[in-house]
């Protein structure tokens, strides 16, 4: 292979890969043959391209890494091959990059940092803000391939750990595996360090991205407490926040509110709705300055409810979303939103049907085999 060599201009040359040192990555069927990218300096990352025997091309991206960090990038790229997901980028190879003394780590094409967005972006957007709960609940996923493939990643509360692409944020660097634990086959370690990447992920919305510093948002407040009830089991754990009423649409919603009396019987969700996190509840028939459509629900006579019960309301906010699809989902998200989140919070309901219902084309760990 000919020396590598630095261009004045700073755009790199075309450099073949060196099969004797480096890992020879492929796309699809093609096999990556050679590569260029521009080297700016007080840059982390690399704009480049690669190209495949067949003559096609396609642009990527590089990472450096220092000279000495040689085992590292090797790691995350053994690592990242395993996993195929929608939510990691693809790492194609890595290789010694000499007129730099650097190792660069090739991967897909991404727009930019996570933490170049949360720079240059009003995070208080109602676009942001959709978009947000979306990509939490599709990382969330992605964390539960990692784990399930008996992978790790100790840096989610980092944001250079996160690139952002046109369908929304991709994860990068993944490392850590069950042999970097002090004991890889204790479950209770290793469903311990699972949950700790979640909370990780939490931390990260939490200090960057959700409106820090903005404490009233009660239902992003609820999402976020969520993460540290630690009574559940990984599986059950993971997939209640993926269900939580904070990321659910408007649909999703709406059948929660409609079904949530198939998921506990009526014993139990007295049980439920009696404790005293409900008590505010108890004259839950205010409206002020709710719209007269809302209201008029609520004086429809043969309904009958009872403003004294925490049943009721529940029966209620089913109507009104069955009638008045997405202003009574405004109405509820506002006037109710402690109320749904203190019900979800306390259903000792089977996840599983509720996921069937919802979600049932999302995979979960326990039993996804692919």
């Amino acid at each position: 292979m000919e020396k590598q060599a630095a261009s004045i201009d700073g755009v790199q040359k075309l450099h073949k890969l060196n099969a004797e040192d480096v890992i020879i990555g492929y796309v699809g069927w093609e096999r990556i043959i050679e590569y260029e990218f521009n080297y700016v300096p007080s840059q982390s990352y690399f704009a480049g391209k690669i190209y495949f025997e067949s003559g096609e091309e396609m642009e990527a991206r590089f990472l450096k890494f220092k000279k000495s960090e040689e085992a590292l990038v090797k790691k995350i790229f053994t690592q990242t091959s395993k996993l195929n997901h929608v939510g990691i980028l693809r790492s194609f190879f890595f290789a010694y990059y000499e007129p730099q003394n650097i190792w660069i780590l090739c991967y897909d094409r991404f727009d930019q940092l996570l933490s170049e967005l949360v720079d240059d972006e009003d995070p208080a957007t109602n676009n942001r803000i959709l978009w947000c709960r979306t990509v939490i609940r599709n990382l969330l996923r992605t964390l539960k391939h990692i784990h399930f493939h008996d992978l790790f990643h100790m840096g989610l509360e980092e944001m250079c750990n996160y690139v952002v692409v046109p369908s929304g944020i991709k994860i990068i660097y993944v490392q850590n595996s069950l042999e970097d634990l002090d004991d890889p086959v204790d479950p209770e370690q290793v469903n311990s360090w699972r949950i700790k990447n979640l909370k990780a992920l939490r931390d990260m919305l939490k200090k960057n991205m959700m409106l820090p510093g903005y404490d009233s948002w009660l239902g992003r407040n609820s999402f976020f407490d969520f993460f540290d009830n630690e009574d559940y089991e990984y599986c059950t754990f993971v997939e209640r926040l993926e269900n939580h009423p904070f990321l659910l649409t408007l649909e999703e919603r709406r059948l929660w509110l409609v079904d949530i009396r198939s998921f506990v019987n009526e014993s139990e969700l007295k049980i439920i709705l009696d404790d005293k996190a409900f008590d505010e509840y108890r004259d839950w028939n205010w409206f002020k300055d709710t719209a007269p459509r809302f209201q008029s629900k609520y004086r429809r006579p043969y309904k009958e409810y009872d403003c004294k019960s925490v049943r009721d309301p529940v029966r209620f906010l089913k109507y009104v979303n069955l009638d008045w699809e997405e202003a009574a989902d405004f109405e509820v998200k506002r006037s109710y939103v402690k109320l749904l989140n203190q019900i979800y919070l306390d259903m000792n309901v089977n996840v599983r049907s509720l996921n069937k219902i919802l979600f049932s084309w999302s995979f979960h760990p326990c039993n996804y085999s692919s």
